[in-house]
């Protein structure tokens, strides 16, 4: 049989029933020295590691001239040349790439306006246009100089 015994709050401590002072503290883990946040699962994606590797910089020679690019520009400057000098394959993959991108490009956004805007601007410029021109028997608007002061 088990000893059980009670704490001063009238708590009995027993199997299952650890004293008060020694559960778990809220907010805090129960394995404090575990896998840290963010541990093994926060591994970035293929995607997000291959665009990291592309991204980085890159040394390259191109006759006297050295520059630093990104290796994706690189590799592309590589590709182009050997399809240059005429490798079949190297033109095939570089004319395949040119297609997936073409298909990846959003369509140009339509800037016409259709015809109910079209003369809802016209209306609106004429509008204006009426506004800004002197009538011969109305005030004329005052002009003003570059000081503040107005014009005779």
């Amino acid at each position: 049989m088990t000893k059980r015994s009670r704490t001063p709050g009238g708590y009995e401590v027993g199997y299952g029933k650890p004293p008060a002072h020694t559960r778990f503290q809220k907010g805090k883990s129960g394995n404090q020295k575990g896998t840290p946040e963010g541990g093994r699962k926060s591994r970035p994606s293929l995607l997000a590691r291959i665009d990291k590797a592309l991204g980085q910089k890159a040394t390259v020679r191109n006759g006297d001239v050295v520059k630093q690019m990104d290796v994706l520009d690189a590799g592309l400057l590589a590709l182009a040349a050997k399809a240059a000098k005429g490798e079949l394959k190297a033109m095939q993959f570089l004319h395949a790439l040119r297609r997936e991108a073409e298909a990846l490009e959003p369509p140009p956004a339509d800037t016409s306006l259709g015809s109910d805007d079209q003369a809802i601007l016209e209306a609106y410029v004429a509008r204006r246009l009426q506004d800004t021109t002197p009538d011969e028997n109305g005030p004329q608007p005052d002009r003003y100089a570059e000081d503040g002061e107005a014009e005779g």
